[in-house]
């Protein structure tokens, strides 16, 4: 089986580095690794695909964000197996020998994920907690209640499973990958590897504008999700209620990371919503691996 790596990118020329190293490193290395720049005009990009044989650069006319960037690599990609990579997170050197040999014996799974060791952008040696992956099988209708598999980067998908499913919906301002793995989920067994193979960053540095920003996209994406699995909901016995106080307390998370200020409007309306002592601990921390 041929594998091919997607990693797209904007204006992270130290952490592309990184992230290319991680995929060079690799006990099994795929056939090709294409970065998408969204826009950017560095030398890094020469420099990188002069470094390899294996990469390809594609350079988008404007940029077009992270999903069509993403969209646009899987559909030049020649993989029987694609695998994403964000630009800030890096890969341990077995993940792509791991997850390809259960999709080259396990012909029924469409999609394996991993666990990922959470790391802080201004110290990506310290591993800050982990996120530990367990749950194999059938995931829908269970996919609806939280996003089991989480980061793209943890994923390994057949693309005949990636464009069955529609690939990444590029109008959603947010949560594109839930999206997706709920479309998959309704078609595909998906496996946990049952190892970490993922060092995903978590970017605590505050940058003016930008944590409100994150967080009103996202609740316009829960908005939209809501309404686009509301039938899945409703069919599956999920209280719409509490759904949006999930999704509400997953922005607050996400948020208060780096303000809480900021982040305490949806932590309050998380809890009205669906109240819980995990939102409750928000007001102190959102250091923990909820």
């Amino acid at each position: 089986m041929t594998i091919s790596v997607i990693i797209p990118t904007y204006n992270r020329e130290n952490d592309l580095k990184d992230a290319v190293n991680s995929v060079l490193a690799q006990t099994v290395l795929p056939k090709e690794i294409i970065i998408v720049n969204d826009g950017d005009r560095l030398a890094i990009f020469e420099e990188l695909s002069n470094s390899s044989a294996l990469i390809k650069v594609l350079h988008n006319e404007t940029k077009s964000g992270a999903n069509y960037s993403r969209n646009r690599g899987a559909q030049l990609a020649c993989g029987d197996i694609l695998m994403f990579l964000d630009d800030d997170d890096t890969w341990l050197p077995e993940k792509i020998e791991v997850q390809s040999k259960i999709l080259e014996f396990e012909k029924e799974i469409g999609l394996v994920y991993s666990g990922k060791l959470v790391v802080y952008d201004y110290d990506k040696s310290r591993v800050q907690y982990k996120i530990t992956c367990s749950q194999s099988g059938m995931l829908y209708p269970k996919i609806l209640e939280y996003n089991i598999i989480g980061t793209t980067s943890s994923v390994a998908i057949r693309s005949s499973a990636f464009f069955e499913a529609g690939g990444f919906d590029e109008s959603l301002p947010a949560m594109q990958d839930y999206d997706l793995w709920i479309r998959v989920c309704r078609k595909s067994l998906v496996k946990a590897d049952g190892a970490y193979h993922v060092n995903y960053t978590v970017n605590k540095k505050k940058k003016a504008g930008q944590i409100s920003t994150s967080g009103n996209n996202q609740e316009k994406a829960s908005k939209i999700l809501m309404k686009k699995y509301r039938e899945d909901f409703l069919s599956n016995g999920i209280s719409l209620k509490k759904r949006e106080g999930v999704f509400l307390f997953r922005i607050a998370k996400s948020v208060r990371s780096r303000d809480f200020r900021e982040a305490l409007p949806w932590i309050l309306r998380s809890f009205w919503l669906k109240p819980s002592f995990k939102t409750l601990f928000l007001i102190v921390s959102a250091d923990k691996p909820f």
